[in-house]
């Protein structure tokens, strides 16, 4: 499996690309500085990472979310659960209380 990338000017996606890269080199197709080249995909580097770390923090935020909303329905269902059994007369003796 050969190394490529992108010439972010003509946007030849090859191994000669990836090597002049490397080696500190114009692109082999429309010679793009290798300065150039190197701060470009440094910048779209960065960018992917920061829109993954975007994306990541707000699926922790959502999650954090339907955690919470999960122990509240879980909480109420248990209410509800406890009122039925009260109301049909299904609790043992000495526990009609909230105990949870």
């Amino acid at each position: 499996m050969s190394h490529k990338i992108e010439c972010p000017s003509c946007k030849a996606y090859t191994s000669s690309v990836a090597t002049a890269y490397d080696r500190g080199e114009d692109c082999p197709y429309c010679g793009l500085s290798s300065t150039a080249m190197a701060t470009v995909l440094e910048v779209r580097k960065r960018y992917d990472e920061s829109e993954l770390r975007d994306k990541y923090e707000a699926a922790e935020v959502r999650a954090g979310r339907a955690e919470a909303e999960a122990a509240k329905l879980a909480a109420a269902i248990r209410q509800i659960k406890y009122q039925i059994d009260r109301a049909i007369g299904a609790l043992p003796s000495g526990e009609d209380t909230q105990g949870e």
